[in-house]
């Protein structure tokens, strides 16, 4: 399993539209500021920021059928690929391109509310909001890996 989790970062190191230079116009929601886009299907939007970890209560995780050997991933570890999270740009042609092969999924609660999430296998997430919209993040997937 460690072979082919390394092999899902080098993914990582693809360049990608750290903010909106990637030529698609984006569409701003007036009432939060955030940019929304049709992305695989779906509208979604960028994230305005990622809950931090000290406001995160009531977490649970569980991991996918593609990797349910994830007895080592206790509360912390997951709390330290967290604190790596970061928006993704709603137009970011990595959405697109990226092999969604699950990884973590989950929810947790912050005083805005309930939140759910699935990270996929090389640290590309999906963040659904108390709102009901849902954005992309990025995780250092090394900082989750097996100590």
């Amino acid at each position: 399993m460690t072979k082919s989790f390394l092999i899902a970062l080098a993914a990582l190191t693809t360049p990608s539209c750290a903010t909106d230079q990637c030529g698609r116009p984006p569409v701003t929601n007036p009432t939060r500021g955030e940019v929304t886009t049709e992305s695989r299907g779906e509208q979604t939007i960028t994230l305005s920021s990622i809950p931090a970890v000290q406001d995160i209560a009531g977490l649970v995780v569980s991991a996918s059928a593609f990797d349910p050997d994830q007895s080592g991933f206790d509360e912390a570890r997951w709390r330290r690929l967290w604190a790596t999270a970061r928006p993704v740009v709603a137009t970011d042609p990595m959405i697109s391109a990226w092999s969604y092969s699950p990884w973590l999924e989950g929810s947790f609660a912050t005083g805005e509310g309930s939140y759910s999430f699935a990270i996929f296998l090389g640290g590309l997430g999906t963040l659904t909001t108390p709102s009901g919209q849902t954005g992309y993040f990025l995780v250092d997937a090394a900082s989750g890996a097996q100590e």
